[in-house]
């Protein structure tokens, strides 16, 4: 590698001034999936000191990891090189010590590129032929050492279903044995050496989530009673009502946004519900405007600026769905002096995103064809950048999405959440308070739309149900389960938010919210009056 790079440094035939290309072709359609990138040379490890890592925060830098290849990991028959042992490793016609020091010595140069970048180096192949002498002490030795090092690390083998290859190919198939002749799996060392390691390995697909959970899961999961109140400015008595209250969290507007509410002392009273050892997280909507907030300018209307698209789907007033990847939407947000600073500045312990679902809208759906991008795609990246806006400056703080859970589905989106809230579950009311409440959801998929579930319906719902026709009143409740059950089973606590004053609904709500292992909250559509914990 020196006398290459002394050479061809900076040239074409140079990795580093090509591989840096391919990382940004990816990064605009994919800003967060790991990039694994190795050295030159086929990765071997002393090629990495002369690999530049690039300025990319999702990078792992990877080497393969086979020598001495050809004086002992690739010995062909008869195989005389044994571990430990003596001979040349380094082709200087002396004989060397190879052993678990030589071992540890030739892994340095991973240890001084860690060092030196900060960044993670993975062992993406290694191995050793089966029949090789003490191969078993050899794996032991050097994946000990991968381990000591932190590393993750993936063996080399390669036996594809095809017969007449196996059968023929097989030097690194471990299963086989020392045996050069048996083609068959049999009991043998080298295999229990590497059982032994991998049976190590407590992080799988049906664990990863729940595994990577931090400490503010771990705090969300102490929630059993929430509060939530946006519809109106809390009076004293409902600030103290909610201070002395036995919730464990309150989600409230973030106050000081509304036009003429500027000086509203925000601070004072979250400092007030940490006293009593409350979580208190701001509401936000991030994917509509709304023209009672401060960002809101005199001569907005829909279309001007472009990425407002369209009135509420829902009849909600003053609310316009966006195009919520417009860099002037994202400016309100993510600036280092927009909505999200100031709401961490005043103590909230995270955000709570409305409107996710936006990606849905029809009309930002049109937007989006038209801009050729894909809107769910994008809704997950503005989630992400909220998400790593918060975290780098609280990192304790948590950020909730509400509604739109089928996005847990989606890896690149659980990675960026804390928790899942989903609205009216079982029941719902109207925009504007309008009915407030008691208007039950379909229970299956097969009710949605039917005559019987219509004429279930009380009057006023029955309004709600003609009027519009894209409300929730047109969806299960079976399918917002299915998706909530999928959070849940992903180590995500759940929150459900449902709109019932009926006493028999509200108990109805709680019992069986509970029973299925969610936090349920039931107030009236406005989530503008103060209720007290059900136990």
């Amino acid at each position: 590698p020196e006398e290459f790079y002394s050479q061809y440094s900076g040239s074409t035939y140079d990795w580093n001034h090509f591989y840096p290309s391919i990382v940004e072709g990816i990064r605009e359609v994919d800003r967060k999936t790991p990039i694994l990138v190795s050295g030159m040379g086929w990765g071997a490890v002393s090629w990495l000191p002369y690999l530049e890592p690039s300025d990319d925060s999702h990078m792992v830098y990877m080497v393969h990891q086979y020598e001495p290849q050809d004086q002992y990991t690739h010995q062909e028959l008869p195989a005389n090189n044994g571990y430990p042992d003596e001979f040349d490793t380094d082709w200087d016609d002396e004989p060397d010590t190879f052993d678990r020091d030589w071992l540890d010595k030739s892994l340095s140069d991973i240890d001084d590129f860690k060092q030196e970048h900060g960044v993670p180096v993975s062992v993406n192949e290694f191995g050793v032929i089966r029949w090789v002498p003490n191969a078993a002490d050899f794996m032991r030795d050097e994946m000990e050492l991968f381990e000591q090092r932190g590393m993750n690390h993936a063996l080399w083998t390669w036996d594809p279903e095809w017969e007449p290859w196996t059968q023929e190919v097989n030097e690194f198939n471990f299963r086989f044995g020392p045996d050069p002749k048996n083609a068959t799996a049999v009991e043998n060392d080298l295999q229990d050496v590497i059982t032994d390691f991998w049976a190590r390995n407590r992080i799988r697909p049906s664990s990863f989530v729940q595994g990577s959970r931090g400490s503010e899961t771990k705090l969300l999961e102490g929630v059993t009673h929430w509060f939530y109140f946006i519809g109106d400015i809390p009076d004293d008595e409902t600030i103290d009502k909610m201070v002395a209250s036995d919730y464990d969290m309150l989600v409230l507007d973030f106050i000081p946004s509304v036009v003429d509410d500027e000086d509203y002392p925000m601070a004072e009273v979250i400092d007030q519900m940490h006293d009593t050892g409350k979580l208190v997280l701001a509401y936000i909507d991030i994917g509509e405007a709304e023209a009672y907030r401060v960002y809101w300018k005199d001569n907005w209307r829909v279309g001007n600026p472009t990425w407002i698209v369209g009135e509420d789907p829902d009849g909600w007033a003053e609310n316009y769905p966006v195009a919520f990847w417009y860099d002037e939407w994202l400016e309100i947000w993510l600036a280092d002096d927009g909505l999200l600073s100031t709401i961490l500045e005043v103590g909230f312990d995270g955000v709570y995103l409305d409107w996710v679902e936006a990606y849905s809208d029809e009309n930002v759906v049109e937007v989006a064809r038209q801009d050729d991008v894909d809107p769910v795609q994008e809704m997950i990246w503005f989630v992400a950048d909220i998400h790593e806006f918060v975290k780098s400056r609280c990192a304790e703080c948590v950020v909730v999405a509400q509604n739109a859970a089928e996005l847990v589905e989606n890896d690149e989106y659980v990675e960026v959440i804390d928790a899942l809230a989903q609205e009216q579950v079982w029941f719902d009311g109207g925009a504007d308070n309008e009915p407030e409440g008691d208007c039950p959801l379909p229970r299956t998929d097969d009710d949605i739309d039917s005559d019987a579930y219509y004429d279930s319906l009380p009057p006023i719902c029955q309004d709600q149900f003609d009027e519009y026709s894209e409300s929730t009143l047109h969806v299960s409740s079976e399918e917002y389960l299915h998706y909530l059950n999928i959070a849940r089973q992903k180590g995500f606590p759940v929150f459900t938010v449902d709109y019932a004053l009926e006493p028999e609904n509200v108990a109805w709500v709680y019992q069986t919210s509970r029973n299925l292992g969610f936090i349920p909250f039931v107030s009236n559509r406005g989530l503008d009056m103060y209720l007290e914990p059900v136990p």
